[in-house]
Parts: C-alpha cells; sequence; structure tokens
C-alpha cells in the first residue's frame, strides 16, 4: 500500500506530449483530449482540475491526500491510494453539483426535443457537456474565467466527467461493435456501477477513484434522470455555452470520421498487398506499412487503428460471451456496425446543430457536406509513378488508389476543421481571422497518415514532395 502518490508516470506522460496542447494555447482543433486540454488549469479553491493526474507545476504546493480505499470492490485495499482531499471538496459542494449536472442534462434534452428515456448516445453527449463547462468559461471573449480560479462546481463536475465520460465512451463503443443500437436506453446506474467496477474502471494509473458508490450513482443519475434544477451554476443555462458545446461537438463529431477513414484506409492497402505475389518490393513496402501501423496505434489515438482491425479484444472490452459470437460473424462486420454507429454519432451532433443554430445551423451542415464531396483534385497520383519505384501493376495501382483517396479526404477535412473552429470561435464571441489548416496541421492532431508514410519510404524528392504537399 502506498502512503502517497506516485507520479512518475503521470509526469513521463506530459514529458512526452502525449497529451496535446492546453485550451488557452491552442484553439479547439487541435486539442486531443479534454483531459489533456484542462487539467492543468485551477478552480476558485486554487485546486488543479486534475488533482493527482495533473502536470507538476499544477501541483506544486497543492495538498493532495493519500488515503488507503476502504470501499467494497475492486478499490478494497488497493496498492494504489485514493485521494482524500478531492474527495472532501467534492462533498463540500455536492448539493450544488447535482442540480448543475442535470442542468446540463435538461439543456441536451431540450435540444433533442423531449426529456423521455436517455439513450447510450444521449448520455455520450450529456458527458461532454459536463466536460466542456469549464473550457467554455476560460475561452469565451467576454467576462472570460480565470484559468487559476474556474468556479469551483463547474471545476468538480469536469473532474467527475473525466472518469464517467471513459466509462461512457467505452460501453458506447461496445455497444456499437457488438451491433446493438446505441440510441437504446442507457443502464440503469446500479447496472452502470457493476460494469466499471468489473472493467477495472474505477481503478487509473495512479490512484482509485475517491468517490464512494453512492456519490458514482448520483453523478450518474443526474446525468439521465429529471431532478430539481434549485441551486445549479448558473453558467450551466447560458445559451452561448450550447452554441459553443454544439459546435465543439461537431468538429469532434468530423475528427473521429477523418482519423477513422484515414486508419481504415492504411488497413486496406496493407490487406491489398498481401494479395500481391511476394515480388521483393512491394513485401517491402508492405512491411513498412504495417510497422507504420504498428507505431501508429501505439503513438497515436488507437480507438481507429482498433476499429480498421476489428480488434476484437479491445472493441468489446474483454468480454468473452461477445468475443466468442462476433468471432462467428463475417470479416467486416465488426467494422460496418461501428461504422453505422458513428455515423449515429454524427447525425445526432447534426440535430445539435439545427436546433441550436436554427437556419444558421441548417447552413453550416450544407457547407460541410459541400466541402466533404467536392471533386477529386485533377492532378492525381498515376500508378506509374510507383511501378517507376519497383512496385508491380497490382500494388502500384493500389497505392496510388489508396493516396489520392486520402489526399482528397484531407484536403476535404482541413476547410471542414477550418469552417468549423471558425464556428467554435464565433460562439465564443471570438472574431478573429484564422488561417485555413494544411497538412501540417493534419499531422499536428493527428499523427503522421498515410501520406507520411508512403513518403518515407519512397525517399525520391518527386514522390516525397507530392505525397507531403
Amino acid at each position: 500500500m502506498q502512503n502517497e502518490f506516485d507520479f512518475t508516470v503521470i509526469d513521463a506522460l506530459y514529458a512526452t506530449g502525449y497529451h496535446g496542447p492546453r485550451a488557452l494555447d491552442k484553439p479547439e482543433f487541435y486539442w486531443r483530449s479534454m483531459l489533456g486540454s484542462m487539467v492543468a488549469y485551477r478552480d476558485s479553491f486554487f485546486r488543479p482540475l486534475g488533482e493527482e493526474i495533473a502536470p507538476a507545476e499544477s501541483r506544486d504546493g497543492i495538498e493532495i491526500e493519500a488515503a488507503r480505499c476502504e470501499y467494497e470492490g475492486s478499490r478494497f485495499h488497493h496498492a494504489l491510494p485514493m485521494n482524500i482531499s478531492s474527495l472532501r471538496q467534492f462533498g463540500n459542494h455536492w448539493h450544488l453539483v447535482l442540480p448543475t449536472i442535470s442542468t446540463l442534462r435538461d439543456g441536451y434534452c431540450r435540444l433533442r426535443g423531449h426529456d423521455g428515456e436517455v439513450s447510450m448516445l444521449d448520455l455520450w453527449f450529456i458527458s461532454k457537456l459536463c466536460q466542456l463547462l469549464p473550457a467554455y468559461l476560460i475561452r469565451r471573449r467576454e467576462q472570460p474565467a480565470d484559468p487559476d480560479s474556474i468556479p469551483v462546481v463547474p471545476s468538480i463536475i469536469y473532474r467527475i466527467s473525466l472518469g464517467m465520460h471513459r466509462i461512457v465512451h467505452i460501453s458506447l463503443i461496445k455497444r456499437m461493435a457488438s451491433g446493438g443500437d446505441p440510441a437504446a436506453p442507457c443502464l440503469a446506474s446500479d447496472a452502470y456501477y457493476v460494469i466499471a467496477e468489473a472493467a477495472g474502471l474505477l481503478v487509473g494509473r495512479n490512484s482509485v477513484c475517491a468517490g464512494p458508490q453512492t456519490m458514482v450513482e448520483q453523478a450518474y443519475r443526474a446525468m439521465i434522470e429529471p431532478a430539481s434544477l434549485a441551486g445549479a451554476d448558473a453558467s450551466a443555462a447560458e445559451p452561448g455555452f450550447y452554441r459553443y458545446a454544439t459546435a465543439f461537438l461537431k468538429l469532434e463529431a468530423e475528427k473521429y470520421l477523418f482519423a477513422v477513414r484515414a486508419t481504415q484506409q492504411l488497413r486496406a492497402l496493407i490487406v491489398a498487398l498481401d494479395a500481391v505475389p511476394g515480388q521483393a518490393r512491394t513485401q517491402a513496402f508492405r512491411d513498412a506499412l504495417a510497422r507504420f501501423e504498428d507505431w501508429s496505434t501505439e503513438h497515436t489515438s488507437p480507438l481507429a487503428h482498433e476499429i480498421a482491425r476489428e480488434d476484437l479484444a479491445m472493441l468489446l472490452q474483454g468480454d468473452e460471451a461477445e468475443i466468442a459470437r462476433a468471432r462467428q460473424w463475417p470479416a467486416g462486420t465488426v467494422l460496418r456496425q461501428m461504422t453505422a454507429g458513428l455515423n449515429q454519432l454524427v447525425a445526432a451532433a447534426d440535430r445539435m446543430c439545427v436546433a441550436t443554430l436554427g437556419a444558421d445551423g441548417s447552413a453550416l451542415l450544407a457547407e460541410v457536406d459541400a466541402m466533404r464531396d467536392a471533386p477529386r483534385d485533377a492532378d492525381e497520383w498515376s500508378a506509374d509513378a510507383f511501378a517507376a519505384h519497383g512496385l508491380d501493376a497490382a500494388a502500384a495501382h493500389a497505392t496510388a488508389a489508396a493516396l489520392n483517396t486520402y489526399l482528397h479526404d484531407e484536403r476535404a477535412a482541413q476547410r471542414i476543421f477550418t469552417r468549423l473552429q471558425q464556428e467554435v470561435d464565433r460562439a465564443l464571441g471570438i472574431d478573429d481571422v484564422i488561417a485555413p489548416y494544411s497538412a501540417d496541421d493534419i499531422a499536428a492532431v493527428f499523427g503522421p497518415r498515410l501520406r507520411h508514410c508512403i513518403a518515407e519510404h519512397f525517399a525520391e524528392t518527386d514522390v516525397a514532395h507530392h505525397a507531403a504537399r
């Protein structure tokens, strides 16, 4: 049993830049997660939003008291401690936290048009609203909150949502992968807690969740059931926040689509090259793509690769019964089910746009669709270029087709992400002109993609330049 927190793993992650930029350093397009973008900032009691997972400079001078966990279940007498200091602060403000979560739920339900049962997909959006409120408060142009004194109730809800959204997100992915309906009712609070326990989701990198089962279930119920809004933090009902959240979530959904499509293109090219007889240069290129895929899975967000590879163990969270069932399906079934589920998520974000922005929302969606469906570039790669580098005809055609599709999608994504970031800025009251996002910006957010692997493998200037333009 540890009597204090071990920050070694946490500090090592920050040293790698894995979490991406902070919210006030780069606009929303560049954020890799709501964890990395916000955990370094502080609440009105000067406690870091990330508590024991905040970077070292934010923890400096802050008491973070560790204690052995006495809760039954996976956390009981765990080797990792729980954060008693954070739990005390939660308890002091709990009577305000719950109605504020309920207000966020109420705001979302008004946007979707009814106050009935909450689906797993709805819950994903509600938990994202819980994460986004502090970001809105420090990013808005008028009366921004001090990033070292963010109101305590939105800050606590953000901390709660870091863990709860992780559980919701994993559960939603599992439902999509298994062919379930994301729009079906979400789990009851007691079932939610059981799943969190069984999957080990109440145990983190350097601590266990400090909230007792009662608090976890109360917070979850506030997200899914109507309740009193009396005492809620006023910011949770601000129309400006919902405009911001809507634009952010549409941007987030489009980033998911791009990442998944890009990894599918890489995987499909590897599979296509597998079918080509063993010509040496083709095999060397195929092996380079496979090594790149492995590297990318390890060093960038892994979900898109798990989807493209139909990684049943990860997508189905080790559920042996579901994994056995899925193994009976034809190849590609899980990928199709995941794609259908992600399309539902995008459709839900689109409905929020129309509900929040009205005619402007419909016009925005039409703009995005037009960007996505723009004609292919006339200056496309030909298979001859790759044949000249030693690939056989079939491999050269497959490579040219994959690269041309990727480059088309990337150019569309640059325009889409630029337009949606402009909408996010507008919701914040920011009217600064932003330069259109480039291929370098895409790489900064998503890491190297197919174009980079091809450019590196075919090191000659003409190939590298064209692939990286």
